[in-house]
């Protein structure tokens, strides 16, 4: 009777020493993602394994692993286009452009092509990839170009650009043909769209539109509140 009870304690002891350790483990793990510079593919790996999310926008999150993929590719772009640029930003800013002007805003047009009903198709998605190819003439360029200027995939250039800017053009569609808005309501709408879409800030907008109650309220800022 006494081993048996001496039994149950060691194998208690043993499942608390394993949660601890795994509290421990994961603790370490989430610091060394948001907090330590680490080796580029590491950080790949286990983002892309665990759900790590980088930033909520209003029910969603934009996850670690969308984040350092669009980084890299952002950094890749201007180290490829060196010559054309006067100023190449450091890769801090690159990260914040990326999460504020690209990841956050494509969250919120989503967000209000989902008011609108609006669903992009994969069928859609690909039309617009033979686009490009029929542009720069072979499959085989596109890849090599969305590599070379990105370091994506066809795949995931199609995630990361293809699918959220038919996204923006489609909800600025849906704007122009609502009905329920008026003529100026539908020009201030399309006015963020565009400023959205060309890089301005949110905090930006929501400073210019403060006094319009459509804009800041149930309209096109309503959604974009972070």
């Amino acid at each position: 009777m006494k081993k048996a009870k001496n039994k149950k304690k060691i194998i208690i002891i043993i499942i608390i020493v394993i949660i601890i350790a795994l509290i421990l483990g994961a603790v370490s793990l989430s610091y060394s993602v948001y907090k330590l510079d680490l080796n580029k593919d590491f950080l790949m790996g286990v983002t892309r394994i665990l759900p790590y999310p980088a930033a909520k926008v209003n029910d969603s999150y934009i996850s670690y692993y969308d984040y350092l993929m669009n980084t890299n590719a952002a950094i890749k772009f201007y180290q490829f286009q060196t010559e054309q640029f006067n100023e190449i930003p450091s890769d801090q800013e690159i990260k914040q452009i990326v999460m504020e002007e690209r990841l956050i805003e494509n969250k919120l047009v989503k967000e209000l092509a989902d008011q609108y009903q609006i669903k992009v198709s994969q069928q859609e998605i690909d039309n617009e990839l033979n686009s490009i190819i029929e542009k720069y003439g072979s499959e085989q360029e596109v890849i090599n170009f969305f590599y070379d200027y990105y370091g994506l995939t066809v795949k995931q250039y199609k995630k990361y650009f293809i699918e959220p800017n038919l996204y923006y053009d489609y909800t600025n569609e849906a704007i122009t043909d609502d009905d329920t808005l008026n003529k100026e309501q539908k020009e201030l709408a399309q006015q963020i769209l565009t400023k959205l879409r060309n890089g301005e800030s949110l905090e930006n907008l929501a400073n210019q539109y403060n006094d319009n109650d459509y804009i800041q309220g149930d309209g096109v800022l309503g959604v974009y509140s972070r």
